[in-house]
């Protein structure tokens, strides 16, 4: 019966706790062999946000210096002003344009505080990108690696992840822990039977 209710109650606490980082959407730059990939998953929440107007990207790049990368070239709406973070994510000042790209249009700026987001876009939608920079390093294109956070007015959250997270989630670390445990805790009742 004591083992039962340790095994529930650790089942419970792993249940309560094994929730991701607040993250609505993650647009990832990580370094492949000799190529660099950039994608994006999720979905935003623009209540809130006030559409500036309509906009078409003319070029898709990133600039680290400005915390701006732009996707895709298809029409999109615009949200000056609007969203709350980091204005770089390195020294790298010349945009950077990518080999190949595919997926939604998007467009995010640190320094101008500002979000594109394809005309059609409703609030909650999935957002899919991938962007490849081939032949290039995150170094050589000015990166820091680190992850940083965009704040919406809805509460919601765009990560920006350059390179591999190195510390993991704190719900992660929890569930792993509470299954360490159950697995101690069935092993020494199985060897005093």
């Amino acid at each position: 019966m004591y083992l039962k209710t340790i095994v529930v109650a650790t089942l419970l606490a792993g249940t309560a706790y094994a929730v991701p980082a607040h993250a609505d959407a993650v647009l990832a730059f990580q370094q492949v062999g000799t190529d660099v990939f950039a994608t994006l998953s999720g979905s935003l929440d623009i209540d809130g946000l006030t559409a500036t107007g309509p906009a078409i990207n003319v070029g898709e790049a990133v600039t680290p210096a400005f915390a701006s990368v732009q996707v895709g070239v298809a029409p999109m709406t615009y949200y000056e002003d609007q969203i709350t973070g980091p204005a770089s994510w390195g020294a790298g000042t010349t945009p950077i344009p990518p080999t190949s790209s595919s997926g939604d249009s998007f467009t995010v700026s640190g320094a101008a505080r500002s979000l594109f987001l394809p005309a059609e876009y409703t609030s909650n939608s999935s957002l899919n990108s991938t962007m490849l920079f081939a032949n290039n390093t995150l170094a050589a294109m000015g990166f820091t690696l680190g992850d940083y956070g965009y704040e919406f007015p809805s509460g919601d959250t765009l990560t920006v992840r350059v390179g591999d997270s190195p510390v993991p989630e704190p719900a992660t670390m929890l569930l792993v822990g509470s299954g360490f445990g159950l697995a101690t805790l069935l092993g020494r009742r199985k060897r005093k039977a």
